[in-house]
C-alpha cells in the first residue's frame, strides 16, 4: 500500500470517528438543545472534518463541512438556538459527508453529487 493510500485510509477512519462524535452530540442536543458541551464537541468534530478535507484537496467535503461548521459556530455564539429545522439540516450534513466518504472509499474521488440545495438550506 502506497503512502497516499495510507493517508486516505487514515482520513476515512478519522472522519468516520468524527461523524460518530457528531451523531452523539446531535442526540444530546435533541434532549438538551442548549448543551454548550455538545455544541462545542460537534463544532470541533466538524472543524476537523473540514480541515482534513481541505488538506487533502476534497473540495466537496470541505464545502459541506464548512457550512456545517458555520451553523455550529452560530449555535456556539448563541446567535441561533437549536431547533428541529437546524437539527434536520445538520443531520443532512452528516448524511452527505457519509455518502461522499463511501464514494471516496470506492472510487478515490468525491463523486458528482450536487450539494447546492443542502448548502443553501444551511445558509438559511
Amino acid at each position: 500500500m502506497g503512502e497516499m493510500d495510507e493517508v486516505m485510509k487514515a482520513f476515512l477512519v478519522e472522519t468516520v470517528e468524527n461523524l460518530d462524535q457528531l451523531d452523539c452530540a446531535l442526540l444530546t442536543l435533541e434532549r438538551d438543545p442548549a448543551s454548550a458541551k455538545a455544541i462545542e464537541e460537534a463544532f470541533r468534530a466538524m472543524h476537523t472534518v473540514k480541515g482534513n478535507s481541505a488538506m487533502l484537496g476534497f473540495a466537496r467535503l470541505q464545502a459541506i463541512a464548512h457550512a456545517g461548521e458555520d451553523l455550529f459556530s452560530r449555535l456556539r455564539e448563541r446567535k441561533l438556538l437549536m431547533n428541529r429545522k437546524i437539527a434536520t439540516a445538520l443531520l443532512s450534513v452528516v448524511d452527505a459527508i457519509r455518502r461522499t466518504l463511501g464514494i471516496l472509499e470506492k472510487s478515490g474521488s468525491e463523486g458528482s453529487e450536487d450539494h447546492s440545495a443542502l448548502l443553501k438550506q444551511l445558509e438559511e
